[in-house]
C-alpha cells in the first residue's frame, strides 16, 4: 500500500444525503470525520504478502464506510415462463476512507487478516462526480429571457447566475447560441435545457426622499431533457434588490431570485449523472412486424446490464422504448444495439438513441 494508504470508494448512495441538505451558491459542506476500528482480510497468492496487505487495507476501507455511512442495497429477480433468467443484488456506498495504521496482522491458512484504524468522511456527491469527470459529459444550456416592467430587455442577469453555478459544480455549460462563422448562429447541442422566464418590476424608493430604489423579481424555470422532453426539475423563486438606480435595483432583484432557484435545479439535474441506473429512450424505425418488436424486446431484455425495457409506442413501422440500464451500459447502449440486435445506428446521445431495423432480431 502506498505511504498514505488511502482508498477512495465512489458510489451514488451519497446523493440521497447530499440532495437533502440545503446548499447555496457560496456554501460549502465540510465533511465530518469518524475513526473506527475494523477487521479485514485478503488471500495471500503466490506468497505475495505485500499484495495481500494492499487488498486487505482496501477491504478495511470498505468495511469502515459500510459501518459509518451505510449502503443502499437494490436487487431484481426476473423470470420468464416460470424460470429464473436473471437475478442480481447491488450494493452502493461511498465516502473517503484512510487507513491511519494497521494495529495487527497475521496469516491463517493463506489468508492475511488485519485489524486497522480507519478514518471515514462523507463527501458531497457533486465533488465526487466532478473529481471523476462525469459531469463534463453532460451539456447544459440555459435560456431565461427577462422582462422588466412588462418590457423585454437584453439583460441576462438570472441566466448568468445559473451558468455560474452549473459551471462551478462541474457541468459543461454551452452557450444559448453558438457561432457558425460570419454567416449567423444556430442553437447548440445540449443534453439538458433550463428554460423559463424572468419578470421584474420597480417598487419605488426604499424610503421616500432617500434616492435608493428598490425592485422585486420572479424567476421560473424548468430543467428538460433535450432529446425526450422529460422535465427533471422545476421551480420558481422571488427576490428583491436595492440600488441607487432603478435598472440596478432590477438587476439585483433578478440576481437574488436566480441565486435562490439555481441550487435547487442543480441538485435535480445531479440526479441524472449521479444515478447508477439511467433511462435512455430508443426509437427504431423499419419495424413492420409486431413479432419482430417482441423479439427485439426479448433480446435486449436479456442483455447484461439491462434492467427494464418498457415499450412506449409501436405503429407505422416505428418502435419506441424507455430502456433502464446500468450507467456504464447506458453510455454504450448504441454499441449494444448494433452488436447484439444488428440495428443500424442513426443518432446517439446520452439520453436517446435512434436506430433503423435492417435485419430480424437474433434470439438468444
Amino acid at each position: 500500500m502506498p505511504r498514505f494508504q488511502t482508498a477512495v470508494c465512489l458510489a451514488m448512495a451519497l446523493l440521497l444525503t447530499a440532495a437533502a441538505r440545503p446548499t447555496g451558491a457560496e456554501q460549502r459542506h465540510q465533511p465530518e470525520q469518524r475513526s473506527v476500528l475494523v477487521e479485514a482480510e485478503a488471500p495471500v497468492v503466490n506468497d505475495n504478502r505485500a499484495a495481500a496487505l494492499r487488498a486487505a487495507t482496501l477491504d478495511a476501507c470498505r468495511v469502515a464506510i459500510w459501518r459509518v455511512i451505510g449502503a443502499y442495497v437494490s436487487g431484481e429477480d426476473r423470470a420468464r415462463n416460470g424460470r429464473l433468467v436473471k437475478s442480481w443484488i447491488q450494493v452502493d456506498m461511498g465516502g473517503f476512507a484512510q487507513v491511519l495504521r494497521v494495529l495487527d496482522q497475521r496469516v491463517e491458512d493463506q489468508i492475511l487478516k488485519i485489524r486497522a484504524e480507519v478514518v471515514v468522511s462523507a463527501v458531497p456527491v457533486a465533488e465526487l462526480l466532478r473529481a471523476r469527470g462525469v459531469l463534463r459529459e453532460w451539456r447544459v444550456m440555459v435560456d431565461l429571457p427577462e422582462q422588466h416592467a412588462g418590457r423585454r430587455v437584453s439583460d441576462r442577469t438570472a441566466e448568468t447566475e445559473f451558468d455560474q453555478q452549473l459551471a462551478k459544480v462541474g457541468f459543461k455549460v454551452v452557450e444559448r447560441i453558438s457561432p457558425l462563422g460570419a454567416g449567423g448562429r444556430a442553437a447548440p447541442e445540449a443534453d439538458i435545457r433550463i428554460v423559463g422566464d424572468v419578470s421584474s418590476d420597480p417598487v419605488g424608493e426604499v424610503v421616500a426622499g432617500s434616492g435608493i430604489m428598490s425592485a422585486r423579481a420572479r424567476v421560473s424555470a424548468r430543467a428538460v431533457v433535450a432529446d425526450t422532453g422529460e422535465v427533471v426539475g422545476a421551480g420558481s423563486a422571488q427576490g428583491g434588490g436595492a440600488d441607487l438606480s432603478e435598472p440596478g435595483a432590477i438587476r439585483k432583484a433578478a440576481h437574488a431570485a436566480a441565486a435562490m432557484l439555481a441550487p435547487r435545479l442543480v441538485r435535480d439535474i445531479l440526479l441524472l449523472p449521479a444515478s447508477d441506473v439511467r433511462t435512455v429512450q430508443v426509437e427504431i424505425t423499419g419495424v413492420l412486424d409486431p413479432g419482430a418488436a417482441e423479439g427485439f424486446e426479448r433480446a435486449l431484455g436479456q442483455a447484461e446490464g439491462i434492467r427494464k425495457v418498457q415499450r412506449e409506442s409501436l405503429g407505422g413501422g416505428r418502435l419506441v422504448w424507455d430502456v433502464k440500464a446500468d450507467a456504464e451500459v447506458a453510455y454504450d447502449l448504441a454499441g449494444l444495439l448494433w452488436r447484439d440486435l444488428r440495428l443500424e445506428i442513426v443518432r446517439s446521445t446520452g439520453t436517446r438513441v435512434e436506430a433503423r431495423c435492417v435485419s430480424p432480431p437474433v434470439e438468444r
